[in-house]
């Protein structure tokens, strides 16, 4: 399994596990649908799973997928979150982002392309180290769907 160059301290476990506590509705909505997903798939996930100095949303570490959910704070910090994706893109992760309105909306459709980005990645051999050229063509899946229109954002 592929870890982050940095390594963890005490502080990043302690906020994951607040983040897992507090975590909001459409985390929660897609957790319970990551955990039939990895009853039926045999792919472990984990939420708010730090890699110092960040922690993802979701992680799927068999294959290196990161899955980020995207609400309206988001908005203020595209900076910050494409530094965090490049830095973890380094350490050899796909990073996949969904809006909070699709996990809304689409549930069915972002579990499918998550498992469909997973399988890829474990076919194409890819084991917690995907090289970026191995996941290019994932990406631009991945970013179809998210530009996909939805309706609305509530729950």
């Amino acid at each position: 399994m592929r870890k982050a160059a940095h390594k963890n301290n005490q502080l990043d476990y302690e906020r994951a596990q607040d983040l897992r506590r507090k975590s909001t509705p459409y985390e929660q909505k897609l957790w319970r649908e990551l955990q039939l997903l990895s009853k039926g798939t045999g792919f472990k996930f984990r939420r708010q799973h730090p890699f110092h100095p960040y922690i993802a949303d979701f992680v799927c570490l068999e294959v290196g997928l990161v899955i980020e959910l995207d609400g309206a704070s988001h908005d203020s910090r595209q900076d910050y979150d494409t530094i965090r994706d490049s830095c973890l893109e380094k350490s050899g992760f796909k990073i996949l982002r969904f809006p909070n309105r699709d996990v809304a909306s689409n549930i069915g459709s972002i579990v499918e392309t998550i498992l469909k980005i997973a399988q890829a990645l474990k076919n194409a051999g890819v084991k917690g180290n995907p090289s970026p050229a191995k996941t290019k063509d994932l990406a631009s899946q991945a970013q179809v769907f998210a530009s996909s229109p939805s309706r609305g954002e509530e729950l």
